[in-house]
């Protein structure tokens, strides 16, 4: 029993040292065509929400405002943009009246994104992160002109790539990321706050937040970089994880703010991980930002415009 014991013991500690990424049947998809401009579809399997639903595509602690100061590039250059305030709190999503049905009920929900660079019905009471998703030319050729847009519009930050350290995404490396960010989203510095391109929470070499180190290197100062998203998936029991991600993300990140746009437990009590890890993610220093994956169907949803038990949580907490 004893043997046992100190195994199982092991066994933990070998899993908390490292974020552990989802296996890929339960990672996301993009689902696009490389000839089709309308936004990506990001799914999923269900992640413990409303059993039984898939997802679809169909059409308060106390809340403190966080004003994300301009901060300078990392040749020590000051950036000119005007300090920008909303709550941390944020939705992505597929569907912008699934989103907007969310946000109607959520008072600390202040922004929103949708893995593409246009909102698509999504209501103009909340701010819009556009995210350039990839660096094919899919992605790339009608990217200057939906940022122009999006800025003209009010557009406070942009998203740099999704997931670039995962194969099934927009699969980039760091070098090729460092060249591509220069070229797509540093003419936006100063106008905007910049996020680097998004990580995935794997350990393994050349992923997460490994990734993200070379990332900088390859930028070697010229990457103009705001804040680092980050991405989380793991199993409840392992939800302490989470916050030591975010700060490891930091540390890489220079210092600067963290925001999580995707998390979410692949099993375990999912109501009972909101209860523990919002008013943690609320009072998280190093974290200006965070949206819960996501809002559909089966997750924050349960059906047409309804929130699930989940989704009121979300929404009230």
């Amino acid at each position: 029993m004893l043997a046992k014991t100190l195994l199982a013991l092991g066994a933990f500690a070998s899993f908390a040292e490292q974020a552990i990424v989802l296996p890929s049947e339960y990672h996301l998809n993009v689902v696009r065509d490389e000839t089709d401009v309308k936004q990506p579809v990001e799914v999923a399997l269900n992640l413990e929400l409303d059993a039984g639903h898939e997802p679809t595509t169909d059409e308060t602690a106390n809340e403190v405002p966080r004003a994300l100061a301009a901060q300078g590039d990392d040749n020590g250059n000051n950036a000119t943009v005007a300090s920008m305030s909303f709550s941390k709190r944020g939705m992505v999503f597929n569907d912008a009246g699934m989103a907007n049905a969310l946000g109607g009920a959520c008072q600390k929900c202040g922004w929103g994104w949708n893995w593409d660079q246009t909102p698509n019905g999504f209501d103009g009471r909340f701010s819009f992160v556009p995210m350039l998703w990839g660096d094919r030319p899919v992605h790339t050729n009608r990217w200057a002109a939906n940022a122009q847009r999006a800025i003209q519009n009010g557009a406070k930050a942009f998203l740099s790539f999704n997931e670039p350290d995962n194969g099934g995404q927009s699969n980039m490396t760091p070098e090729a990321a460092a060249e591509a960010h220069i070229r797509y989203m540093n003419p936006y510095a100063g106008k905007v706050k910049i996020g680097a391109p998004s990580i995935t929470n794997s350990g393994a070499p050349n992923q997460g937040v490994n990734w993200l180190n070379a990332f900088f290197r390859a930028c070697n100062g010229r990457c103009r970089v705001d804040f680092c998203p980050v991405h989380w998936y793991s199993d409840a029991q392992w939800a302490d994880t989470l916050i030591t991600h975010i700060n490891s993300a930091s540390k890489a990140c220079g210092g600067k703010p963290v925001w999580l746009t995707e998390f979410a437990p692949t099993g375990g009590d999912v109501n009972g991980f909101l209860r523990k890890m919002l008013p943690k993610l609320d009072g998280l220093g190093s974290l200006d930002a965070y949206s819960y994956f996501m809002v559909s169907q089966g997750r924050l949803m349960s059906g047409g415009r309804s929130l699930s038990s989940a989704g009121q949580l979300y929404a009230t907490l």
